[in-house]
């Protein structure tokens, strides 16, 4: 009654002016089903479908402590949620692990490299150091 009351008007509501007007898939709607549609969900018309929508709404049985189903399912939630958590912990910790082996293994090449390179160098200078004492043992010091 008050759907058709303000269908199609405009109503002030907190100093805005505003049009009721069906949404354009509603019974009243630019693209409401047609009869062959009605009929086949098993409405007559649209009067009739709107009084079954209606009525079928009001017969939907109360629970008896929708409370109690509430938390039930916030404690399901939570659960969910905790379980998520340990998940991503675990993959958290697999992959700082699988990081960390990585990291290791670049460090130990690198070390290796550096040793390789120090261990050339010290070759290098202890020729070095031979050849030059062998040449100052044959110059000629005594000015």
């Amino acid at each position: 009654m008050v759907y058709k009351t303000f269908y199609k008007k405009t109503v002030k509501l907190l100093g805005k002016h505003v049009e009721f007007t069906p949404h354009p898939r509603s019974l009243d709607g630019a693209n409401a089903p047609n009869a062959i549609e009605l009929n086949r969900l098993g409405f007559s018309d649209v009067n009739t479908a709107l009084a079954n929508t209606i009525e079928a709404l009001e017969n939907i049985p109360a629970k008896e402590n929708p409370h109690k189903d509430l938390m039930r399912e916030i404690v399901g939630i939570r659960e969910e949620i905790t379980t998520m958590k340990e998940e991503l912990r675990s993959e958290q910790q697999q992959i700082a692990e699988k990081a960390a082996e990585k990291s290791t293994l670049a460090l130990n090449t690198q070390m290796t490299l550096l040793k390789r390179q120090l261990a050339t160098t010290i070759q290098a200078l202890d020729m070095t150091r031979a050849c030059s004492s062998a040449i100052e043992s044959n110059m000629d010091t005594t000015n």
